[in-house]
């Protein structure tokens, strides 16, 4: 992994060397070939800002970022759709939807072209562009992108899979916010069945499914079976909690305290975020797809870096930690991932 100090570091010898040298008695510009890693310097660096909130810098090192990767590789190549989805992703987060929606439309056509139309990659593009045409009220040009999604998804993982039940909940969520609860119902039941049949009954990973689909029960009028898996809901949340493992279900708290309703929102939020995203990565492991599942987990790593900072939720650190470490210790990268081994160790002692 990168450090944030070494991209800075790697990043200022690359404007430096793009400055004014002397030659004899004349002083004439040199300006180097783009290499790979200018790019990746970059690229780091953006990620860097983005995840630090600091979105006009690191809306202009994207920018760059995504100018190297066209040079360095060609317009149509991974890489540039890689940069071009940051770019989006840090649009998005200016209140930009429509210049996000440009950048990953084009990323989306780079994913098309250069892995084919049945990539898992491109599944993943496909609903964050539907949440931005949801975003701007768009729905019907969401819902189809939504269900291209998830069609993929099933191809590639099976209709069973852990995936498509957080598929299913995203799809279920955005008809709800358009006020569709009929159609959000059956995706809701679908869900719930999967996670029961995957995790067991009384799994952590089971009460978002129930809490939804409770709510869905009973906005229309369906009140008894509303109130018995609100029972259910209730009562795996009662339960002990587990011990620390590598799987995405562990519920390790921290200290308790009394949340608002809005904390207690942005929390679960930041949670079902962090799941959702870990268990993209084990799928991209589970298909060969190393680089992917790394820069997904990373991706996870912030968030769950911010739970246990933030709001004092350690056990998604852990978790996260030890998946990182197991897919680098795949890859040969053993140095790296006892690091990161030693870190869970840590933070599940509350060091």
């Amino acid at each position: 992994m990168t450090s944030p100090r070494a991209s800075v570091v790697a990043v200022l010898a690359f404007v430096l060397s793009l400055t004014w040298t002397r030659s004899g008695d004349s002083t004439q510009p040199t300006k180097p070939a783009l290499q790979e890693s200018d790019w990746k310097s970059l690229d780091d660096l953006a990620r860097l800002l983005y995840d630090e909130r600091r979105y006009p810098e690191a809306f202009d090192v994207a920018n760059d970022s995504v100018k190297t990767a066209e040079q360095v590789f060609g317009e149509q190549h991974v890489h540039t759709a890689e940069s071009l989805e940051l770019l989006g992703s840090i649009h998005y987060a200016r209140g930009k939807i429509p210049q996000a929606l440009q950048a990953y439309q084009r990323a989306l056509t780079i994913w098309e072209a250069a892995l084919g139309p049945q990539n898992p990659r491109r599944a993943d593009t496909l609903i964050l562009i539907a949440q931005f045409y949801g975003a701007l009220g768009q729905l019907e040009e969401a819902a189809p992108l939504y269900d291209q999604a998830l069609a993929l998804r099933e191809q590639v993982f099976g209709p069973r899979h852990p995936m498509i039940a957080s598929t299913l909940i995203i799809i279920a969520k955005f008809y709800l916010s358009a006020e569709h609860p009929e159609q959000a119902q059956p995706l809701l039941e679908q869900a719930v069945a999967i996670r029961q049949a995957v995790f067991g009954l009384r799994h952590p990973d089971v009460t978002e499914a129930l809490g939804l689909l409770a709510d869905v029960y009973a906005g229309r009028g369906l009140s008894a079976k509303s109130q018995s898996l609100r029972r259910q809901a209730d009562q795996i949340i009662a339960a002990p909690a587990a011990e620390p493992s590598s799987s995405t279900s562990t519920t390790l708290r921290g200290p308790t305290t009394q949340l608002s309703e809005a904390e207690l929102a942005k929390r679960r939020s930041l949670e079902d975020m962090t799941r959702s995203i870990s268990e993209r990565a084990q799928a991209y492991a589970s298909l060969g797809e190393v680089g992917s599942a790394e820069d997904l987990l990373r991706q996870a790593l912030h968030l769950a870096e911010r739970l246990a900072d933030v709001h004092g939720e350690p056990a998604m650190l852990v978790v996260i930690l030890k998946q990182y470490a197991a897919l680098l210790h795949k890859t040969g990268r053993s140095d790296e991932a006892v690091e990161l081994e030693q870190r869970a160790a840590r933070v599940a002692q509350g060091d």
